[in-house]
This record gives C-alpha cells, sequence and structure tokens, in this order.
C-alpha cells in the first residue's frame, strides 16, 4: 500500500533547495528511504551513518509534499527517551531555519514545532520549537486541540472525496507515553485521527504497545517511518519473556521491538534465522522496504572494519567509514611512562588493554585507576567519553575522575546516540562467578556494539582476560560470548598478536599503594 499525496517531483523540489543551502546533502541509501512512498518503510542505521539526519529530512520532504497538495501537515515522531526526540527535534528545526535563511523555499511559514513533555524543559533560542507541559499548560493544550480540529469543507481540486485543507500545519515531538497522554487530554480521555505522518526513532528500543498508543491516533492513510538499528540497545523490559508460559500473549510478539516486529513481517529480511523465534509462522511476509545505511560519518575506519566483520556483514551491510574522516587525538603536554604512551599513541586509533583483576563485580578500583593515568596523557580539549555497563561503576568513576568539562561518564544505555572524540569503555565485571551468573547481560552484542561504537577519533577497550576466557553452559549464551572472542581475535590479528606493552600494573600506575602489584597487563593497538 502507497501513501496518498507524497509526491516523488515535490521530495525533489525540497532537496533542489537543501543542495542551494548550507546544509549536508543526503546520498545513497539516505535518498533512497527518503523517496520511499510505500505506507510503512524501515531505515536501519548502523552507528554514526547519519540516521537522525535522514530522518528529520524525510520528514520534512514528506511534510513539504503534503503541504504542496493537501495545504497542511500533521506530524508526529516519538522516541522511547527524552535524548532522542529532542535529537531529532532540533535537526528538523535547524534544517528549516537554515531553508528559509538561505534558500527561496516557501511552505514551512505556517508550520509549528510542539514539543509534548511533563517536565520542565525550554526550548532551543531563536527556534520555532513551543514546549508544552500537557500536565499544566492548560491553555496551549486548548490552542493545540483547535489546530487539530480546525478544517474547512473544501479542497484543493474541488473535487468529490478529495483531501480537505487544513488551515495550520503542527509537528508533535514526544515520548509514546507523551503523545497518548497528549491526545488523550485534547479529546477528553479518547482518541482522534490526526496524524498523516508518524515517525518513529530509536525503533529498536520501543516496544511494541508504545508504538500502538500513538499509531492509533494516525489516519488510515498516515505514512509510517521506522527508524532504529537492532543490532543496538534493545527495549528495556522486566518480564521475562523466555518463561512465559501463555502462549497467546507469545505469538502477539509483545515482547519485539517495533523495529524486530517489522522486520518480521517484511519479505525484505530473513529475521528468525539465528535469532532463537519459533513462535509465529507467518502466511505471507509482506513488501515492506527497508534501507540500510552504510557509511559512517563518525567513526575511525579502522573500528568500521571491525564493526563490518563481526556485526554488520550479518545484515549484508558494507559498513564502512566516509574517505578521509580520520582524525587523531591531541596529546597533553606532560610526560607519560612507557606504558600510557602505548595506549594514547594517536596512530593506534583501536586499543585493547587486558588485565588479570578478578574480583570485581559492578564496580571495578583496578580500571577507574587505570582511567585516571591514562586521562593525564590525552590534552583537556579532546572529548573523552567513559562507559560502562554498571552505575555502580558510573558512580564510582564520577567521584573518582577529575573534574572536566569536556568529560562524560555514563552507562551504555545513556550514551546510545552519543559520540565524544576518545571513548573509554569500562566493562568493568571480572568475578568469574558473577560473570557467569551476569553472562546475557556483560556478553550481550548489542551492548557492547553501543558502547564501542561512540568514538569518532579512539577507542580504548579495557576488560579483564576472565571476561573473554568464559565458556557457558547453557547453547543459548555461546553466540554472545563467541562475538566477545571474536572481538579478542580481530583486534590481536591487526595487532599481528604481539602486544605494544607488557607488564605490571605497577609499572602504569607507577604507584604501589593499590595492592595491584601482582596482576599483569597486555595493550593490544591496531
Amino acid at each position: 500500500m502507497m501513501a496518498k499525496n507524497i509526491d516523488s517531483s515535490q521530495i525533489r523540489e525540497y532537496l533542489d533547495y537543501v543542495g542551494e543551502s548550507s546544509l549536508d546533502d543526503p546520498k545513497g541509501k539516505q535518498l533512497d528511504f527518503i523517496f520511499r512512498n510505500e505506507r510503512f518503510a524501515l531505515l536501519q542505521g548502523p552507528p554514526g551513518t547519519g540516521k537522525s539526519l535522514t530522518l528529520a529530512h524525510a520528514l520534512l520532504a514528506k511534510g513539504f509534499s503534503l503541504i504542496k497538495t493537501r495545504g497542511a501537515i500533521s506530524s508526529l515522531l516519538i522516541a522511547p527517551s527524552n535524548n532522542a526526540v529532542d535529537t531529532t527535534m532540533k535537526k528538523v528545526s535547524e534544517f528549516i531555519s537554515i531553508l528559509e535563511a538561505e534558500t527561496e523555499m516557501t511552505g514551512f511559514q505556517n508550520l509549528q514545532l510542539k514539543r509534548m513533555t511533563s517536565q520542565e524543559i525550554h526550548a532551543p533560542l531563536n527556534s520555532r520549537i513551543e514546549c508544552i507541559n500537557y500536565n499544566e499548560d492548560i491553555d496551549k493544550l486548548e490552542k493545540l486541540k483547535n489546530i487539530i480540529s480546525t478544517q474547512t469543507h473544501f479542497s484543493i481540486t474541488g473535487e468529490e472525496n478529495s483531501w480537505p485543507v487544513r488551515q495550520n500545519s503542527y509537528f508533535i515531538f514526544a515520548t509514546p507515553n507523551g503523545a497518548y497522554k497528549t491526545i488523550k487530554k485534547i479529546f477528553d480521555g479518547g482518541a482522534k485521527s490526526c496524524f498523516d505522518l508518524l515517525a518513529i526513532d530509536e525503533a529498536s528500543m520501543m516496544t511494541m504497545p508504545n508504538f500502538l498508543m500513538a499509531s492509533a491516533s494516525t489516519t488510515n492513510s498516515a505514512q509510517i517511518l521506522i527508524s532504529g538499528d537492532h543490532r543496538q540497545m534493545p527495549p528495556v523490559q522486566k518480564h521475562d519473556w523466555d518463561y512465559e508460559d501463555r502462549r497467546t500473549i507469545r505469538e502477539i510478539l509483545p515482547f519485539l521491538s517495533v523495529m524486530d516486529f517489522f522486520r518480521l513481517l517484511s519479505k525484505n529480511d530473513s529475521f528468525g534465522r539465528g535469532e532463537g523465534f519459533s513462535e509465529v509462522e507467518l502466511i505471507e511476509k509482506q513488501d515492506i522496504p527497508i534501507d540500510r545505511l552504510e557509511i559512517t560519518y563518525r567513526c575511525h575506519s579502522e573500528l568500521a572494519d571491525i564493526l563490518r566483520e563481526l556485526i554488520y556483514k550479518q545484515d549484508e551491510i558494507s559498513f564502512r567509514a566516509k574517505e578521509s574522516q580520520n582524525k587523531t587525538i591531541d596529546l597533553a603536554n606532560c610526560d607519560v611512562n612507557q606504558a600510557i604512551r602505548a595506549i594514547i599513541d594517536p596512530t593506534s586509533p583501536v586499543v585493547l588493554i587486558l588485565h588479570q583483576e578478578r574480583e570485581s563485580q559492578q564496580s571495578n578500583t583496578f580500571e577507574l585507576a587505570i582511567i585516571e593515568e591514562i586521562m593525564k596523557g590525552i590534552s583537556p580539549g579532546e572529548e573523552i567519553g567513559v562507559v560502562t555497563p554498571h552505575n555502580a561503576q558510573r558512580g564510582r568513576l564520577l567521584n573518582g575522575l577529575p573534574d572536566n568539562r569536556n568529560l562524560d561518564i555514563d552507562t551504555i544505555e545513556r550514551f546510545q546516540g552519543e559520540e565524544k572524540d576518545v571513548i573509554i569503555f569500562s566493562a568493568t565485571e571480572s568475578d568469574p562467578d558473577y560473570i557467569r551468573k551476569a553472562s546475557e547481560f556483560i556478553h550481550s552484542p548489542n551492548r557492547l556494539n553501543v558502547a564501542i561504537s561512540r568514538m569518532k577519533k579512539k577507542l580504548i577497550i579495557l576488560a579483564s582476560e576472565s571476561l573473554f576466557e568464559f565458556v557457558p553452559k547453557d547453547n543459548d549464551e555461546y553466540e554472545d560470548v563467541l562475538f566477545w572472542k571474536k572481538l579478542l581475535k580481530e583486534v590481536k590479528d591487526r595487532a599481528n598478536n604481539r602486544p605494544r606493552w607488557k607488564g605490571k600494573i605497577s609499572e602504569l600506575l607507577e604507584e604501589d599503594d593499590l595492592n595491584f602489584t601482582n596482576d599483569f597487563l597486555e595493550v593490544y593497538t591496531t
């Protein structure tokens, strides 16, 4: 089924205006997605491939077409987190401002951008974004209701059954819960089919029930754009679906992400093979297109090659870095020892530090001490991200590392969508017994993919040998653990199986009061 009233010639006109401006032109697979006219269209965006940029251009291009055809646009964008919502919203607002300032494009003069939230947030300066608290801003909600409800009774063509002309255009940006509560409050507890266009960002992290709450307010002809990457973080769910014994619930797939649900339906994806999926047999798959972005504008080419071999070959994605984008870090003007010099060497974009500490669970003072020493050798001007799986380690890092405005410390889940010049991944866990209990969590390939793919210039992985040595008893965990073993092999192969530096922790830290003197390190660099 095709989406009505989205004209490819008008999308091309919008892109011509983009070409006249200082905005980056969408390219290749990005353009394929923007021109899609099917009712459902999927975009898989591996790390740094411009997924949010592509989705913002798709929203504006299709909005431009609908305004030309029908006189107005009503659109909703949802994402599972406020950060994800704001990322795309700010791009949409920025693109409109640049296009109106630098070109003769018309059509968006009456377009209103509404950010629905229950929090006290402020719109960026010099933007047309209006923040509305759906619990408190009664007057603003009433005005929004009038915008959504106001329609004239004539059409552009004057023909019977043609689209009515709306007097107002609007884009609404919200989390699924925010969108649901907004519509519920506006229409006194009910719902109304009012959106011509629905976009879902970070769809690999959104559950189907959340998607259905928002999609209930779309028109019958609305186009639905679904953007995400199933190789990154899945939805956070408390229910253990592996032990669900109600078959009916299993068969309607509430545990799948929005991205995986539509992958399952699409004949353009082999979802199910090797993914442990056997609950449902589809009578017939649908022709739902999936555009897969391939070029990363973030990662160093060395890491892009590793991620392609380990992950994206499975999706037949030729994941690679943009030509000539590789950059090197700046070093601090200070003396460091031989071990730190090997780790921070600007010519080595990927570094793996293997250590023998085996007593840590959710926090690790050993890795904190190493990170503190590493940071002394990196220029304060470089943006550094320290990523960890555990909140306990995050807290220890926040308390132990020096305060630096260019330093961001957080868990993997909260780092999805972010990027930094230097990423230091503190894997944290080293206790073999604890690793056995928590293997499904720590060995998740999706979690590791997000953790290491935030880098722009340099990646430093800090992990215990016990994480790579672990052999699971459960066959279901074997593939996940194998992924870590493949990462180790890939890095060692690129280092010609020779550590750049090997020695005691005391040689790296140059101090003996941490009781780490008997633990050895191996540093592999690519």
